[in-house]
């Protein structure tokens, strides 16, 4: 039960319009009616008011504002940790395309180096930072692990497409494991959502 639903069942419960409940907090019908439709939250006061008209619990009350708080953590961590996983790849394919050596000459020197590296070494340390959203340590024991042996892999496609000179089949390599890693390994191994399931 939302907390609209449970404002408005212990409303009816009390028989209480929504006129009367809103004139003993203080409040306009219509903000009661968009608590109750779950278009808005009663503030914390009004959540203490509420619990003390309906003489409920403020766990019982609150407990789904405090689940949809934990819920918008979860939903924040999944971006923070997709968007490092997708910039890191990102950063890497940059790395193995020879566009700034020939900007600048053949042998790419220190600064070229630079403009490559930089990039890439921190956005694969916000995707290693990621891992500590995993609270159980046998996950992050077993999430660290698959990490680094994708990290592995991607360094392996790009030294060979280097190597090679395929930048193009590097790209496209890099983004199969990308995908493969976001879609397949990440919600069945490591126990993270990244991306919403067709249902």
């Amino acid at each position: 039960m939302t907390l609209g639903e449970k404002i408005k069942h212990n409303r009816i419960k009390k028989g209480l319009s929504q006129e009367k409940l809103a004139e003993i907090i203080g409040v306009s019908r219509q903000a009661v009616t968009k608590w109750e439709s779950n278009q808005s939250m009663p503030s914390t006061e009004n959540i203490i008011a509420l619990s003390s008209i309906f003489e409920i619990s403020l766990d019982i009350l609150a407990d789904d504002k405090i689940q949809n708080s934990k819920n918008d953590k979860k939903i924040l961590h999944s971006n923070l940790t997709l968007l490092a996983i997708i910039l890191q790849a990102s950063a890497l394919n940059f790395c193995i395309q020879p566009i700034l050596e020939e900007a600048y000459g053949v042998i790419p020197n220190s600064y070229v180096i630079s403009l490559k590296i930089i990039p890439l070494a921190i956005f694969s340390i916000w995707m290693a930072m990621n891992l500590r959203y995993e609270k159980n340590p046998r996950q992050y024991k077993k999430n660290s692990k698959i990490e680094f042996i994708y990290c592995i892999l991607q360094s392996i496609i790009a030294v060979s497409a280097i190597y090679s000179k395929l930048y193009f089949v590097g790209t496209i390599f890099i983004l199969i494991a990308l995908s493969i890693y976001i879609f397949i390994v990440n919600p069945k191994y490591m126990n993270r959502k990244l991306v919403k399931s067709k249902k």
